[in-house]
């Protein structure tokens, strides 16, 4: 089996870095709005866990989206597109739970 080359390393990389870095400043910024969320009842919790779940889905997609190979590409980054659409059409009925990249 051929070892890969470096520009595959590289964006493989990356992609991990994206992936990786913005789930965790994602999960980290998400965490005490669904803690306070339980306190409020198990379909508010259902509520902001669905809703943190797309949240995380955005880098996760942005990262597969760089370190996919080139037919794959535009997949992922078609998901990130839409799970970021769909949290903003979502934003005014349900709030952002104070994720840092969405202001």
């Amino acid at each position: 089996m051929a070892e890969p080359a470096r520009g595959d390393r590289v964006r493989s990389l990356a992609g991990l870095a994206v992936g990786a870095g913005g789930s965790l400043v994602t999960a980290i910024s998400i965490l005490p709005a669904v803690v306070s969320a339980a306190g409020w009842g198990a379909g508010t919790l259902l509520l902001a866990m669905l809703l943190a779940a797309l949240l995380i889905a955005v880098p996760v997609s942005l990262g597969l989206a760089i370190a996919s190979p080139r037919g794959t590409r535009w997949r992922w980054a078609a998901v990130a597109v839409a799970a970021l659409a769909l949290v903003l059409v979502l934003r005014p009925a349900v709030g952002s739970l104070d994720v840092l990249w969405l202001g």
